[in-house]
């Protein structure tokens, strides 16, 4: 959903050509502010991943992936409008007041989906049962390396049919109204947590002993061995074999 709806990436060039100004340059900002976004969220993932509320965290962050989303194509109505814009509006004149604006949401974007991807891979390894992880892993990265193909297709379709500016701005909405929607319809979704076991002093100890000195805790492996009844002795044989 978020990558089909919430990437209208394959816009950019016709954005920084015809909308915006700028060409190329206002074509490769907004890119990267996608990235910049991501990147600045990454360097509090700490704090992010010790919130608790999983299932809410996820829902929150891919909501205001939606918004930034839905004021983005507003940024590009106001561009379209010709709000803030010089007299010639082409590669060598830019609408510089709306491009940092449009960079700017696109940055929460970028936050936003970081966000919602440490929760979702936390949620992967922690509640995924092992017989399932694999294919639920596989259908994850189908959806992140196919969504935005679709979502280009999208885009460039519905601008087609109206303007530059529509597909960003419905998608946006979609997004909040859809997440909305499936939470509601599955509750327990938002009561999903971060549980975490306390260890034991005899837990701690173990790990101690298991350490290998080189801060590295190995893991010991246990193996069962069948029961067996008492050595018997014949006479004229010894327990290694017959004499």
């Amino acid at each position: 959903m978020v990558m089909t709806f919430g990437h209208p990436i394959a816009l950019f060039p016709a954005i920084g050509a015809v909308l915006l100004g700028g060409g190329p340059i206002t074509t490769g900002a907004l890119t990267a502010s996608i990235a910049a976004g991501a990147f600045a969220s990454s360097l509090v993932s700490g704090p992010i991943g010790r919130y608790r509320w999983h299932g809410i965290g996820i829902q929150r962050s891919i909501q205001v992936f939606g918004m930034a989303t839905a004021v983005f194509g507003l940024v590009l109505a106001a561009g379209a409008l010709g709000w803030f814009a010089p007299e010639r509006v082409d590669e060598s004149h830019a609408n510089t007041a709306l491009i940092v604006l449009a960079m700017i949401t696109l940055a929460v974007t970028g936050a936003a989906d970081n966000v919602s991807a440490i929760y979702r891979s936390t949620m992967m390894q922690a509640a995924v049962p092992d017989t399932m992880r694999g294919r639920l892993q596989g259908v994850f990265m189908v959806v992140v390396a196919g969504g935005p193909r679709v979502g280009a297709l999208y885009a460039g379709t519905l601008a087609t049919l109206t303007a530059l500016w529509v597909p960003s701005l419905v998608g946006g909405l979609v997004i909040v109204a859809l997440v909305g929607v499936l939470v509601r319809l599955n509750p327990g979704f938002r009561r999903m947590t971060r549980s975490i076991r306390p260890r034991s002093r005899s837990s701690a100890a173990t790990e101690a002993r298991e350490d290998d000195g080189s801060g590295c805790r190995m893991r010991s492996i246990r193996f069962r061995v069948p029961a067996q009844g008492p050595a018997v002795i014949r006479p004229g044989s010894s327990p290694a074999g017959r004499g």
